[in-house]
């Protein structure tokens, strides 16, 4: 209905909150090595300041924190607190893998983990529970891309084959929105991202 409609597209702009945050915060820690080897990035050429990246990429997890805190469209009275908690566990995620993955051969299981945080926290702040469709999901999800990584990272396919890995994300959020809504337009709609996500990576390769 109407409500859960609204639930979704929130849900989703807090998520991309974090997820745009993650980037800008991914840039910002990489700038000393991007002066050495990508000299072309924003920050190397000095188009932006590394310190204005930071607050930006600070900014936009707390929005997207706060977005999970606020109440519900029907139910004014109650907190989706699992959702706060496991968007707190995201931020805590995304902040580490940006600091710690040129580094940490487990940055992988920590990308992982952040793509998964986000059916979990979809399904906490719509129904204040973890159905066991969505674990299953997030479980899946999380093997997957940690599969792409290694793939990607021993140059096992060719790489278009990594750009259509990439792509798959797209269906397999598809999948998982059919399986817990049932709703196949929706479901359609996600798995245009498999599309668009190919046309993309003409200009931004590896998006």
């Amino acid at each position: 209905g109407a409500v859960m409609d609204e639930r979704i597209a929130w849900a989703a702009l807090a998520i991309s909150l974090f997820y745009t945050a993650g980037m800008y915060l991914n840039d910002a820690f990489d700038a000393e090595h991007d002066r050495a080897v990508r000299p072309e990035r924003p920050i190397p050429r000095g188009l932006i300041p590394r310190r204005r990246v930071f607050v930006t990429g600070a900014l936009l997890l707390g929005f997207g924190e706060l977005m999970l805190v606020w109440p519900r469209a029907s139910d004014y009275e109650r907190l989706p607190l699992l959702a706060a908690a496991l968007g707190l566990a995201l931020a805590a995620c995304i902040l580490f893998y940006s600091w710690r993955h040129k580094r940490d051969p487990f940055s992988p299981v920590v990308m992982a983990l952040c793509r998964a945080l986000v059916y979990v926290i979809t399904a906490a702040w719509l129904v204040d529970r973890l159905p066991g469709q969505v674990l299953a999901g997030a479980a899946a999800l999380a093997i997957y891309v940690v599969a792409l990584s290694q793939v990607a990272k021993y140059d096992v396919l060719p790489g278009r084959s990594i750009a259509m890995m990439i792509a798959g994300i797209s269906i397999l959020d598809a999948v998982m929105v059919l399986s817990s809504t049932g709703q196949w337009g929706l479901a359609g709609l996600t798995a245009l991202g498999f599309p668009l996500t190919l046309a993309l990576q003409r200009f931004t390769p590896g998006t």
